[in-house]
């Protein structure tokens, strides 16, 4: 049963924002449920990156 509960699909809400400076580009998640507190991310830990054997 917990199983089937694990593999449910589920919605999430998340809030970014990137920052453009020159050439950086810096991403940003709202980490605060309840106000804003920005704190730096990386697009993989979000986004599982595979790796090519």
């Amino acid at each position: 049963m917990m199983y089937n509960d694990y593999l449910a699909p589920k919605e999430s809400d998340f809030y970014f924002k990137i920052v453009i400076e020159g050439a950086e580009i810096a991403l940003y998640s709202n980490e605060s449920p309840t106000g804003v507190e920005w704190e730096p991310r990386q697009i993989s830990d979000y986004i599982p990156q595979t790796q090519d054997n």
